[in-house]
C-alpha cells in the first residue's frame, strides 16, 4: 500500500495494482474500490 488516511470513519487510500493506481474510498462499514477491476469491499472497526 502506498499510503492513505483515516479521518473519523472515512477511509481513503491508493494502492498500485500492476503499476496502476487504484483508489479506495468509503467508510469503515464498507465502500467502493474504483479503478481497474472495481469491486466492493468491507471493513469493520476493530
Amino acid at each position: 500500500m502506498k499510503g492513505g488516511k483515516i479521518t473519523g470513519t472515512k477511509v481513503e487510500f491508493t494502492v498500485d495494482v500492476d503499476g496502476k493506481p487504484v483508489k479506495f474510498e468509503g467508510t469503515v462499514d464498507g465502500g467502493t474500490i474504483t479503478g481497474t477491476g472495481a469491486t466492493k469491499w468491507t471493513a469493520k472497526k476493530a
